[in-house]
């Protein structure tokens, strides 16, 4: 009788399908669960892309409260020039000839016509000629 050679664990019984999936489902789930936190971290309604995209809408309301408030000091050094405290003479008759109103032996010419609605740049003169 020959010497029995002692068996390995594992020897003898091939390849332990429900064994190899048991050992690999710890990895699979942690890889699975890593992957779909890892896209709702880029891609998520709060995510990294998300996060840009707000800091460029903000940025972008930044500059237009910027440009409102400086448009608001130069109306509001307009509306002071028109003050009864400190009436700007200039400012009047400018305003007056947006009016169309002139002094007498004046002659307002408008550069567009009436009711035509608001031009780009309101505040500008119109052509004012003056007979001589």
């Amino acid at each position: 009788m020959a010497a029995s050679i002692p068996m390995v664990r594992g020897e003898g019984r091939g390849f332990d399908l429900k064994r190899q999936l048991r050992l690999s489902a710890g990895p699979v789930l942690a890889l699975l669960l890593a992957g779909y936190f890892g896209y709702h971290l880029v891609q998520g309604d709060r995510g990294l892309l998300s996060f840009r995209r707000l800091d460029a809408m903000v940025e972008a309301a930044r500059k237009e409260v910027t440009a409102a408030e400086a448009t608001r000091q130069a109306l509001e050094l307009r509306v002071n020039g028109l003050r009864t405290e400190s009436l700007d003479r200039d400012l009047l008759e400018e305003r007056a000839r947006l009016l169309s109103m002139g002094a007498p032996g004046e002659v307002v010419v408008l550069d567009e016509p009436v009711g035509a609605g608001p031009r780009p740049n309101a505040l500008s003169d119109p052509v004012v000629a003056t007979k001589r």
